[in-house]
């Protein structure tokens, strides 16, 4: 597919993340070596039309749930570490995010059957900061799988909640996680409908703003 293609191409300064559903343990760290550390997730961000990563910040994200695709969301990560002298300065692979969905009013949705919260798998790598500016990386987040759209829909909402944590491991074995951050979402019932070319591929349908083909 062209989106997934071009963002899990890293780029000069990022590191895109391509993530799976799948579920995975997740473990609280911390950081020894005399270090100090932060794992952040710093804002969402919008993909240009040739589906790079664009360094536009989406205040809120949209979600056409009609469209039959999981909503995807891209992460800015921010990592850094400030070292002793004599400390090993460690990359982070950023190994899955916790991920729950709540109602404005910053209650969990009930979905049903349906876990929430739940994880889902990433990669990313994101290089050693030298201790006085951060290194930067992005995430793709697979924010809602397509098979909780009925239940979400069942809801009547017009928006929600996405709270997300990144977790991730140190090149040197510590687990790091971050603060939980807020991604406000508005919801559709077939708002991106569109009937595209047959070579058209948008790159993330039903996301954000992306419109979705309709057969």
């Amino acid at each position: 597919m062209k989106w997934f293609h071009r963002l899990c191409v890293g780029l000069v300064t990022l590191a895109i993340a391509c993530a799976s559903s799948e579920s995975i343990e997740i473990a609280d760290g911390g950081l020894d070596g005399g270090m100090e550390a932060e794992l952040a997730i710093r804002a969402a961000l919008a993909s240009n039309e040739d589906c790079s990563v664009s360094d536009t910040v989406l205040v809120e994200g949209s979600w056409d749930f009609a469209s039959g695709e999981n909503y995807w969301a891209l992460l800015a990560l921010e990592w850094l570490t400030i070292p002793d002298p004599d400390a090993r300065l460690p990359n982070v692979t950023i190994t899955s995010f916790d991920v729950t969905l709540e109602a404005l009013d910053g209650t969990a949705l009930s979905l049903d059957d349906l876990p929430n919260p739940y994880s889902v798998s990433a990669t990313s790598v994101i290089p050693a900061s030298n201790g006085e500016e951060p290194a930067l990386g992005t995430g793709l987040l697979l924010g809602i799988p397509a098979s909780y759209a009925p239940a979400i829909s069942d809801l009547g909402l017009d928006e929600i909640v996405i709270q997300v944590v990144a977790n991730g491991t140190t090149s040197s074995g510590d687990r790091l996680f971050s603060e939980p951050f807020p991604l406000r979402l508005n919801l559709c019932d077939g708002c991106g409908a569109t009937d595209c070319p047959p070579d058209a591929e948008p790159c993330l349908p039903g996301s954000n703003g992306e419109p979705w083909c309709r057969e």
